[in-house]
């Protein structure tokens, strides 16, 4: 009976043990851009895009006490993006990069010369033992298991390095889309429970509904049952050129999250209205300048929350997603109460 009564303590503990254990996600509130950190239960950090300027580091560091990133991924290279890579090689041990070093431009038109010290630190972060791996338009193929720790696991749905080679853009596209569309786009699987991140994704044409380019791509390209999520971080900081009806309806997500801030017009309305279309319900969408209103965008800009001539300041809207094994997935904002608002005179992002 003694034999049976800790079989039944151990089993007790086990299962309490998995269902108690979550991952954790924050998208960060960095202004006009995106940055993540994504902590498995295992203790394993995936950071995907590193944001505008230095503008993660805090959420980072908060996140992160022990210094040590096992992977992180970039989705392109816009400085939104990648703006704190430099400043993470010179604090963070980073194991493993994942990366496409396109650009389409050189780096004398960059002010900040944020891609090509984001590249020198890159190759540094290389010599000094970090694995790097350099996306091309062939490699990894698509749905390649990048990580997988216990019942996390996270898969590579695409990537490039020669957009020209795969689509034909017009001059007024250039040089921001096809530098959008090289975008590299991964699934996270924990559990019951998975999360798309997109990057700058592009999948739409100004006035057409046909998904071209990286959406098309994965509509295309990948299995439904891997583009099928519960949650989406969307594409572009939900520009209207990505988010198409057709890859909207293959994601059928439950939540939808925008990161965006106070330029630019993120997230559109009528990117929003297709999401709202395809049956996902307002209080399920969440957006990381809450209170915004462009002078400039606002016919174009989602209007939800608006606070009149709010000039959304970064660092209040980060949105923090639980996702507990055998449980329901949550989604909410860290400050529940509201927006941090500035005027154009001090406006920094």
């Amino acid at each position: 009976m003694k034999y049976h009564l800790n079989f039944l303590v151990f089993l007790l503990f086990s299962v309490t043990t998995a269902f108690g254990q979550a991952v954790e996600i924050r998208v960060a509130d960095i202004g006009a851009g995106m940055a993540t950190v994504t902590k498995l239960p295992t203790g394993e950090v995936i950071v995907y895009d590193a944001g505008l300027h230095d503008n993660f580091m805090p959420t980072l560091r908060g996140m992160v006490p022990n210094k040590v990133i096992d992977l992180m991924i970039l989705s392109h290279n816009d400085a939104d993006h990648i703006g704190s890579v430099v400043a993470i090689s010179q604090e963070f041990k980073v194991k493993s990069i994942v990366f496409s070093e396109y650009r389409g431009d050189v780096c004398e038109r960059d002010s900040r010369k944020t891609y090509c010290k984001t590249m020198d630190a890159i190759r540094q972060m290389e010599l000094e033992g970090t694995k790097v791996t350099r996306v091309t338009n062939s490699t990894p193929i698509p749905e390649t298991v990048l990580l997988k720790v216990g019942e996390a696991t996270v898969t590579y749905l695409c990537g490039f390095d020669n957009p020209d080679a795969l689509w034909t853009f017009k001059s007024s596209d250039r040089p921001s889309k096809p530098r959008n569309a090289i975008s590299l786009v991964v699934r996270l699987d924990y559990g019951n429970h998975s999360v798309l991140y997109c990057g700058d994704a592009v999948g739409k044409l100004e006035k057409s509904e046909d998904c071209v380019y990286t959406e098309k791509y994965l509509l295309e390209k990948v299995r439904p049952d891997l583009l099928d999520a519960d949650i989406i971080l969307a594409p572009h900081h939900g520009a209207d050129n990505g988010s198409c009806n057709g890859f909207i309806k293959a994601v059928k997500p439950e939540y939808v999250i925008f990161s965006a801030g106070s330029e630019h017009g993120h997230p559109r309305l009528t990117t929003v209205d297709r999401y709202l279309s395809n049956g996902i319900k307002i209080g399920n969408i969440f957006r990381t300048d809450r209170g915004d209103d462009e002078e400039k965008y606002r016919k174009k800009e989602w209007a939800e929350g608006r606070i009149t001539d709010c000039i959304d300041l970064p660092f209040d809207d980060d949105i923090s997603i639980s996702l507990p094994f055998g449980e329901k997935a949550t989604v909410a904002y860290i400050n529940p109460k509201g927006c941090a608002c500035g005027s154009k005179k001090n406006e920094e992002h």
